[in-house]
């Protein structure tokens, strides 16, 4: 096993797992160790946006998985999805205030 430290010094290697050899990413100018760079949807099960939801579940709702809050309402995606309001509609009680902060 090689951790993370000395993977990054090994141009054939994956260390981030998101399909792309630490070379490949060091001469693309993309970041070896993480998997959302240079693509943001390289792998379903992260999170790239920071709000709560994996990549596939942002897919599935519609959703940015580069912006925590595709509809700009102030309220993060994954809450959204979790309190089982509509993570693409800014009015999500339906009142007049569109939810903005």
């Amino acid at each position: 096993t090689i951790d993370v430290g000395s993977c990054i010094s090994f141009a054939a290697l994956d260390c981030d797992g998101d399909g792309l050899t630490n070379g490949e990413e060091t001469t693309g100018g993309s970041d070896p160790l993480n998997p959302c760079d240079p693509n943001p949807l390289a792998l379903g099960s992260n999170d790239c946006d920071g709000d709560g939801l994996t990549n596939d579940e942002e897919t599935s709702n519609g959703t940015d998985p580069n912006n925590p809050d595709s509809d700009g309402d102030g309220i993060n995606d994954g809450d959204e999805v979790n309190n089982g309001t509509d993570p693409n509609d800014t009015d999500t009680d339906d009142d007049i205030d569109y939810d903005i902060q």
